[in-house]
């Protein structure tokens, strides 16, 4: 803190231009804050209802208006952002996924601007954020100026937990690239689609009629077991079926009029367990 008041001097007076850029969120309302309610809790006990929702990922994905945006910054110049490029280097099991993008120095003062990276899964599986931030890189440049930026994505950039697998997992499909200034100031957008893991979901008598349904094996099994009349009606309904289909299968059994009981779904999760992989779910499933 020595030299804090120079540093001050020269950014008040021009000498040296602001490049810093903020690591969070300024919201208009502290009530806009994702542990607001949860925060500082009951009884010393703290519940962290936000998920994976933290920060600006809560912001963005719920589209709400903030005062400063993550990521944000001010410079006596501006920069533009061109020609943005994603090409996959890797896929498979350690997808490396490389983005260029030309950035120019389009004012009259020397300046330095962070580049950051955002990427998004519209095609998940599992709720995710908006986006989340995966690259950023700085670079300094005079008046006019121009320079390619890379930033480099690896396998962590696209995966996301799974609590039924119990590990990173990156899901087949297409990626949104996002390139820009902040979180809230995106100037250029591609995508990639990658291969993702070879992943097979263990199937289980509490999983959902919908996993059944969609499993190689046990989606046949269980159609014949169900038809296409009574139960089986209900159950590929176009209207109200989606409903029926989220419930866990044991609990179907349950329900009158339900052709397989209890102990046939048992017997059916230990005989398909891991058998084949899933699709991604689709209408395409539902009958």
């Amino acid at each position: 803190m020595d030299e804090g008041g120079s540093a001050l001097a020269d950014l008040l007076l021009g000498a040296a231009a602001p490049s810093g850029k903020l690591a969070e969120t300024i919201p208009l309302r502290h009530e806009d804050n994702p542990a607001f309610g949860n925060f500082p809790g009951d009884f010393g006990r703290v519940h962290y209802g936000e998920g994976l929702l933290i920060g600006y990922r809560w912001y963005d994905t719920r589209r709400m208006p903030v005062a400063y945006p993550f990521g944000h910054g001010l410079s006596y110049t501006t920069f533009s952002y061109d020609d943005v490029d994603a090409v996959v280097r890797s896929d498979g099991a350690e997808p490396e996924v490389e983005v260029t993008v030309t950035v120019t120095n389009t004012g009259d003062r020397p300046g330095t601007e962070t580049v950051q990276l955002y990427v998004t899964d519209p095609e998940s599986t599992v709720s995710r954020p908006a986006q989340e931030l995966r690259a950023f890189a700085r670079v300094a440049l005079e008046p006019g100026e121009s320079s390619l930026v890379t930033l480099a994505l690896g396998r962590r950039a696209f995966a996301f937990w799974s609590e039924t697998l119990d590990r990173w997992v990156v899901e087949g499909g297409t990626f949104g690239l996002r390139v820009g200034a902040s979180s809230r100031d995106i100037r250029l957008e591609t995508a990639v689609a990658l291969t993702g893991d070879d992943i097979a979901l263990p199937l289980r008598s509490d999983s959902p009629a919908e996993d059944w349904l969609s499993h190689r094996d046990a989606g046949p099994w269980l159609r014949e077991a169900v038809g296409d009349q009574g139960f089986g009606a209900i159950l590929f309904d176009p209207h109200n079926g989606q409903m029926i289909r989220a419930i866990p299968l044991r609990r179907l059994s349950r329900f009158p009029g339900f052709p397989l009981s209890e102990e046939q779904i048992e017997e059916g999760a230990a005989r398909f367990a891991g058998a084949s992989p899933f699709a991604r779910i689709g209408s395409e499933n539902a009958g």
